[in-house]
C-alpha cells in the first residue's frame, strides 16, 4: 500500500508513531503488563540526556518514546479488557450480584443440572458497566468467545482505518506530482473496493453494537451457567451473523 517517502512525499511516520504504538496495545491489553512497558518507557526518557553521545545506546534510547507510548495505550486497553495480568477487577461495580447464589431454571433443573446465572442488582433496569468489560464476564463459559470476538473486531477496524490511510496519502501524492493514473487506476479504485469489503463489514460492526447492546448477548443456552437468561432479565441475542451477511449470496424469491 505503501513504500519508503522520497523527497517532498508525505511521510507516514508522522501518523504511524501513534497507530502503531495503538495497534500493540490492541494485542497486549493489560494494564498490568502495560504498566510495566510504561516504567521501562518512563526511565528511557529521564535517563536519555545522561546517555547522550553513547553510539552502543543511541538506538535504543531512540526507542524511548514509542515504548512509553505503548505502554500507555496498553494500559488503556487493558482497561477496556479489564485485565490486570490476565485477572479482571470489579473497578465500578459489576451489573450482576455474584454474591449471592445463582438462579436456576426449568431447563436445567428437568434435565437434573445445576444451571442458572447470577441475578441482576436491578432486574428491572438495563446495566452497562461503566467502562470496559464486566468482570462477570470471567465467570462465564463463554467469556473467551465474547472477548475474543470484541477484540478482533476492534482490530479489523483499526486496520481498516491505518490502511486507508496509507491509501489516502498516496493520493495526495499523487495529485501533489501529477500521477493522474496512478489517483485513478489504483487509488480510487484501490479504495473503492477496500472500503466496498472491508468498509462495509466495519459498518455492520458498529451498527451491530450500537443496536445490539452488551446485554443482548445473553445467550438461550441452558448449558451455559453464566449467561443464560429467560426473556424477562434480559432479550436473546436476535442480531444477524456477520459472516453469514458478507458471504451469503443467496436471494430469497419467496
Amino acid at each position: 500500500m505503501y513504500n519508503v517517502p522520497t523527497y517532498q512525499e508525505i511521510n507516514p511516520a508522522v501518523f504511524s508513531c501513534v497507530t502503531f504504538p495503538f495497534l500493540f496495545a490492541m494485542m497486549y491489553g493489560d494494564y498490568g503488563h502495560g504498566f510495566f512497558f510504561f516504567c521501562v518507557g518512563l526511565t528511557m526518557v529521564i535517563l536519555a540526556p545522561k546517555y547522550e553521545g553513547v553510539a552502543s545506546l543511541e538506538f535504543v534510547f531512540k526507542l524511548r518514546y514509542i515504548v512509553l507510548m505503548m505502554g500507555m495505550f496498553s494500559m488503556y486497553n487493558g482497561l477496556l479488557y479489564n485485565e490486570f495480568f490476565a485477572i479482571p477487577n470489579d473497578w465500578f461495580g459489576s451489573c450482576y450480584n455474584i454474591q449471592d447464589d445463582k438462579l436456576s431454571f426449568e431447563a436445567g433443573t428437568a434435565m437434573g443440572l445445576t444451571v442458572g446465572t447470577y441475578q441482576l442488582k436491578n432486574p428491572g433496569e438495563h446495566c452497562t458497566y461503566a467502562f470496559g468489560f464486566d468482570p462477570v464476564w470471567w465467570l462465564s463459559n463463554q467469556q473467551l468467545v465474547m472477548t475474543n470476538s470484541v477484540k478482533m473486531k476492534m482490530a479489523v477496524i483499526m486496520a481498516t482505518f491505518h490502511m486507508s490511510m496509507g491509501m489516502i496519502n498516496k493520493g495526495l501524492n499523487a495529485i501533489f506530482f501529477g500521477k493522474w493514473l496512478v489517483l485513478f487506476f489504483e487509488v480510487f479504485t484501490g479504495l473503492m473496493v477496500f472500503w466496498g469489503l472491508i468498509g462495509w463489514l466495519v459498518f455492520l460492526v458498529i451498527y451491530k453494537w450500537m443496536m445490539y447492546p452488551v446485554n443482548a448477548y445473553a445467550g438461550n443456552d441452558p448449558l451455559d451457567t453464566a449467561t443464560y437468561m429467560p426473556k424477562e432479565f434480559a432479550k436473546l441475542n436476535m442480531s444477524p451473523s456477520l459472516i453469514n451477511t458478507m458471504t451469503s449470496l443467496t436471494v430469497s424469491l419467496g
